[in-house]
């Protein structure tokens, strides 16, 4: 299952990136962060694309992991609700 991760923010962004990738049945395609220089190091850390808009990424993935700050999180799982199939 193709999986992405919104934003590089929240603490456990780094840990559950480690996740995504050491799961066979994952196939981590990248990121999106509205912290354009954040999400493309962490990105380049993981060898993951990075996204310069999140609906782009929506159309790519069938899940979604959200690590943004928590007072995002609502606006990105509605976000991404209305586009991951």
């Amino acid at each position: 299952m193709k999986v992405g991760m919104i934003s590089a923010a929240h603490v456990h962004a780094q840990s559950y990136a480690e996740i995504l990738r050491s799961e066979d049945r994952f196939e981590f395609v990248g990121l999106w962060d509205d912290d354009r220089k954040r999400g493309m190091e962490f990105a380049k850390s993981l060898n993951v694309a990075f996204y310069d808009e999140l609906t782009e990424l929506l159309n790519d993935v069938e899940i979604v992991v959200v690590t943004s700050e928590n007072t995002k999180h609502t606006h990105h799982v509605l976000q991404a609700s209305k586009s991951v199939r």
